[in-house]
């Protein structure tokens, strides 16, 4: 018998994205099969709106999405929200085909989503787009994660050359962005091992803006650790199997060789659960070194980070258990039962 709590009608649920995007048309699949209602908001500039949407304060009618095909609900509906736009920013992604009437359309478009938590306050948000913005802040998450007593690498930021080369008295030395990596449409710039005398000769430029150098954690193993509401899936990527991967894994992104399920030490679930609690992420991926002694390196926390792309060698197991959470979390929570 169905619980007098839980609301007559199957959960719905919004996805917000740019789409093609291979993580919203996934988790619409895989909700729909959870029996869902769900219900895409397409932010690309170039694709054309299958939507409308209805906000009011004359006549008292609920705001309602409404699709082409007669689909319609009203927010008061909506249980749950998928955000997927990578970074809440007032422009659109790198593409120098779109017109000055497409970046205005994508401006409007960011105001009308910039309200919806306060119009979906009964909503969870996978994950809030302002709690997800300043989570996104690198220094805030290596501050939070050592004071909550994860290990973190010893890191110096700076546009001054003499501040940086001292991280070099007892290590290799790392560089790695502060903002999103992708440099442009089709570059990514990866964690990169610099030597001081490219610094001392001037090599490698880093005066124009702050630079992050953290000395190099020697590794046994990484962790990509997928963490939805209260569950946890781990991914061992066992990098240093292969040599063009020891610095940075994602260059070998496409061996399937190296990536395995894994368990992780309940102390260190424990502790990134918190650390989401603190940041306000029902939605993450981190990322850890297991260092040469065992010990586990906290990295960084990617708010909203990538997942989809590893479905391909676990069967789907990573967008199930999002799913199956989102699900779980909202039957219990109509039930007033906490997880």
């Amino acid at each position: 018998m169905k619980d007098k709590n839980i609301p007559n009608r199957a959960f719905t649920c919004l996805l917000i994205g740019l789409l093609p995007d291979e993580h919203v048309e996934k988790l619409s699949s895989f909700l729909k099969k959870e029996g869902f209602n769900v219900f895409i908001l397409d932010l690309e500039p170039k694709n054309r709106k299958n939507f409308y949407i209805r906000w009011s304060n004359i006549d008292g009618i609920d705001p309602r999405f409404t699709a082409d095909d007669g689909v319609s609900f009203s927010f008061s509906e909506i249980d749950c929200v998928f955000w997927r736009v990578k970074t809440f920013h007032l422009s659109p992604p790198f593409d120098k085909d779109l017109t000055p009437d497409d970046h205005f359309r994508f401006r409007e478009w960011c105001r009308f989503v910039e309200s919806l938590p306060a119009l979906l306050p009964n909503a969870v948000w996978l994950n809030n787009p302002s709690a997800e913005k300043i989570a996104d802040n690198k220094i805030l998450q290596l501050t939070i994660a050592k004071e909550m007593g994860l290990h973190v690498p010893k890191t110096i930021i700076s546009n001054n050359n003499d501040d940086l080369l001292s991280l070099f008295y007892d290590s290799r030395v790392v560089y790695k962005t502060l903002s999103q990596p992708m440099h442009d449409a089709n570059n990514i710039i990866l964690t990169t091992e610099i030597s001081k005398d490219a610094i001392k000769n001037g090599k490698f430029y880093l005066e124009s803006c702050p630079n992050q150098l953290q000395n190099y954690v020697d590794k046994k193993y990484e962790l990509r650790i997928l963490i939805i509401l209260s569950e946890i899936i781990s991914i061992k990527v066992n990098s240093q199997n292969s040599e063009t991967a020891k610095i940075d894994w994602r260059t070998e992104q496409l061996n399937k060789e190296i990536f395995e399920i894994s368990e992780i030490p309940e102390s260190l679930k424990i502790n990134l659960l918190s650390l989401c609690e603190r940041l306000n992420l029902n939605l993450a991926v981190v990322d850890v070194i297991i260092d040469k002694c065992g010990n586990p390196v906290f990295l960084e926390i990617n708010p909203g980070g990538q997942w989809a792309w590893l479905d391909r060698y676990f069967n789907n197991s990573l967008t199930t258990l999002v799913a199956r959470s989102i699900r779980n979390f909202l039957t219990y929570r109509y039930q007033g039962i906490a997880l």
